[in-house]
């Protein structure tokens, strides 16, 4: 694609960050851009793992298209976005609408215009009509910006920006489409979500089993099956290579009972999976170097995960003909009970739509209590 320069900053570039250089500049930018800001660490998972210009990436091998742009002031990297056209998701949906993620930039409307207009011209050529995020481009990444909830830093595999963001793609011309709620729990399951786990599990004949790591590639097409089809404004169809990506990267920092797979008589019909907040455990020194670029997950990995973390429900999945039965209650008090073991303080579960009255009705049956607004933004191409 050929290189865009604005004509209101005569030395601002966007191109594609191809190459070693490209790809490290986009790497290296959140960290040169946040620097100084107590609330800001580098996400728990390589970022590198999940560019979506790989030729092996997931979003490629599924038969999706992905881009990676740049933006350079006098050749200083000052803003990035990372842009796909996910097939499956065009199927599925019937619309013709195109993601943007990975998306970073310094506090200027021009530079933020300019990307996002790369982005749309890029999606554009490809038939999209629309342009849609800042959404995680795999399962687990990093969706929404933060519109309403405590400066902190974020919980694992949740988004961290300035709070200039929003107001930042508002400039833009990008409008609200979808609030994401995040909710809070204690440690303990209530006494009626645990009575209706029991009568499920026996009225169902439902057993729950840990996912075999060791057998990925065949657990994560069980977990593609589970997650095929079914209504949900935010669900598309998720490929078994995608799970993969996922789980391969937490592997290291999943205790045991963290992955876990419910059976009816035999069947898989329902996983969930949950991750202690180990960003908690990066204070100090630990946070020091994160900032500096060591990877999280390479300070973490070689111990066990304090006692008293929150963790969080990162993933939940239930097939089609099982939903509405009661199995989100046998599984969460799974994950509660095994994370008790591992001395679990509380809990954030993953996110709902805001309007999912049915999901949301069922957080505040786990005694739970909304947390956090996550916002997603659109705009016509």
């Amino acid at each position: 694609m050929s290189t865009i320069t604005r004509r209101t900053h005569p030395e601002l570039v966007i191109e594609p960050a191809r190459g070693r250089g490209g790809l490290r500049a986009f790497a290296r930018l959140p960290r040169d851009l946040h620097r100084g800001d107590p609330h800001w660490l580098p996400p728990l998972l390589s970022e590198r793992r999940a560019y979506p210009g790989r030729v092996r990436h997931p979003v490629v091998t599924s038969g999706g298209e992905a881009e990676l742009f740049l933006a350079t002031l006098g050749g200083r990297p000052v803003g990035r976005i990372a842009v796909v056209r996910h097939r499956r998701r065009t199927a599925f949906r019937g619309a013709r609408e195109g993601l943007f993620g990975m998306f970073d930039c310094v506090e200027d409307a021009e530079v933020a215009r300019a990307l996002l207009d790369a982005a749309a011209q890029w999606l554009g050529a490809r038939g999209c009509d629309t342009i849609t995020g800042p959404v995680g481009l795999l399962p687990g990444q990093e969706s929404g910006l933060l519109v309403d909830g405590p400066a902190a830093p974020p919980v694992v595999l949740m988004p961290y920006h300035p709070p200039y963001y929003p107001e930042l793609l508002e400039a833009c011309g990008l409008e609200k489409v979808k609030d994401l709620w995040t909710w809070s729990a204690g440690p303990e399951p209530t006494e009626s979500l645990e009575r209706i786990a029991r009568d499920t599990r026996r009225r169902e004949g439902l057993t729950v089993r840990a996912l075999d790591l060791d057998d990925l590639e065949a657990e994560c097409a069980r977990l593609a099956e589970i997650r095929r089809g079914g209504p949900g404004w935010a669900l598309t169809p998720t490929a078994g290579s995608e799970f993969a990506y996922l789980l391969s990267g937490l592997r290291g920092l999943l205790p045991s009972g963290a992955a876990l797979m419910c059976e009816a008589r035999g069947e898989p019909v329902a996983f969930a999976l949950a991750v202690p907040d180990r960003t908690q455990e990066l204070t100090g020194p630990a946070a020091r170097a994160a900032r500096l670029g060591v990877p999280p997950a390479v300070l973490l990995a070689a111990r066990s995960p304090a006692p008293g973390l929150r963790w969080r429900a990162a993933a939940f999945g239930v097939k089609e003909g099982f939903r509405g039965l009661g199995l989100e209650a046998v599984l969460v008090t799974e994950l509660w009970r095994a994370a008790r073991r591992h001395g679990c303080g509380s809990w954030e579960t993953t996110w709902t739509l805001e309007d999912n009255h049915a999901m949301n009705r069922v957080m505040q049956l786990l005694g739970a209590t909304r947390s956090r607004t996550y916002r997603l933004y659109r705009r016509p191409i």
